[in-house]
């Protein structure tokens, strides 16, 4: 299935190909990485003891909200399976990365004498993506107002994740609170959680991931390649 999208002026159509290009090839690498952490932590949730009343609620919301986040991007689609292996390369390419992340928000966590530090930091990794996500999803709408006095984010909404950042937002403050009880506030943005944090966001807005997932989607769909060539020599 293609997206049939109307537009009244060249200006549109320039922001139009604008916010494909961000939200297809670079945004939709965020969420990828932020879906699968959100996955992690929802069964390693769901595997303890607190998983129960509200925050059974919450961390159940945000996944089948993620779950339809997916359909939604995947459904516009020429090539589902190009796309599928694309969006799931990065997580092989980021895996290092992201393990990064959350170890230094668990050392975070240890360093308080927090038990279970590394179900806390999966939580804390899940959310930051999830939240990076939401702002970036403006951000760039934004960047396309400046550029071309137009934002039609609206068109691409399958790239709002803002639901499943608020339901996982509100399991996470139930999770939290009951850590604030025992150990006072903590500051889990420390000069390492930030510099791990926006070496994963940089290398994805400077594209260092997307060509190993282009390579990956096209060796496994040739097909897919084979086709747009084909479409860009008429």
């Amino acid at each position: 299935m293609v997206k049939r999208i109307t537009y009244g002026s060249d200006r549109e159509l320039e922001c139009l190909r604008y916010l494909s290009k961000c939200y297809d090839f670079a945004l939709s690498l965020s969420i990828s990485l932020a879906l699968n952490e959100l996955d992690t932590a929802a069964g390693m949730l769901r595997d303890g003891r607190m998983f129960r009343h509200g925050l059974k609620k919450y961390v159940n919301n945000a996944v089948r909200e993620g779950d339809r986040r997916r359909a939604a991007i995947t459904g516009y689609m020429v090539s589902r399976g190009f796309f599928e292996s694309y969006a799931d390369r990065v997580i092989d390419l980021a895996e290092k990365d992201i393990a990064g992340f959350r170890n230094s928000v668990r050392r975070v966590m240890e360093k308080h004498g927090i038990g279970d530090a590394g179900l806390y930091a999966q939580v804390e990794t899940a959310r930051c993506l999830l939240q990076a996500c939401v702002l970036d999803f403006r951000g760039i709408a934004e960047e396309a107002r400046k550029k071309f006095g137009v934002a039609r984010s609206g068109d691409f909404a399958e790239y709002d994740v803002s639901a499943v950042y608020y339901w996982f937002g509100k399991a996470a403050d139930i999770l939290y609170a009951d850590i604030d009880r025992v150990h006072g506030d903590i500051e889990l943005r420390t000069p390492a959680t930030a510099r791990m944090f926006n070496r994963i966001h940089r290398k994805i807005a400077d594209g260092e991931y997307i060509g190993g997932c282009m390579e990956t989607a096209s060796e496994e769909h040739p097909e897919f390649m084979r086709n747009e060539i084909k479409k860009a020599g008429k």
